[in-house]
């Protein structure tokens, strides 16, 4: 009998959820195209706790900051030039920059990446 609670409480300890560790993390970046003010967020427990310190953070800087961005387990990341800006993600911080410059080709040229962020 001994045997057998053993080998039931090895099974109900193998089927217990995930560790925290591998919760959702969120992240994102905010953006002042007047005074290119930057904030951004890693690590937030919800999308809107990543947004809003974020904008908290570019908010300090100046006062038209907008969200560029959000994220989930991952990384993105904001490239701006002379006559316009854009944000992205990606599952790697070469993917994020990638596709925020792409953005940012589509309103002007001579982009460059000014943040990238990831979680965890």
């Amino acid at each position: 009998m001994h045997k057998m609670a053993v080998a039931i409480t090895l099974a109900i300890s193998l089927a217990a959820p995930a560790s925290s560790a591998f919760a959702d993390a969120f992240g994102a970046i905010a953006y002042s195209p007047s005074t290119h003010a930057i904030g951004t967020a890693r690590n937030g427990i919800t999308r809107r706790n990543a947004e809003t310190t974020a904008l908290k953070r570019c908010r300090e800087k100046a006062a038209d900051c907008r969200l560029v961005n959000w994220f989930g387990n991952a990384c993105g990341a904001l490239a701006a030039g002379p006559k316009g800006w854009g944000g992205h993600w990606g599952v790697g911080p070469g993917e994020a920059k990638k596709r925020a410059l792409w953005m940012c080709s589509q309103k002007s040229s001579g982009c460059q990446i000014l943040a990238v962020e990831c979680t965890r």
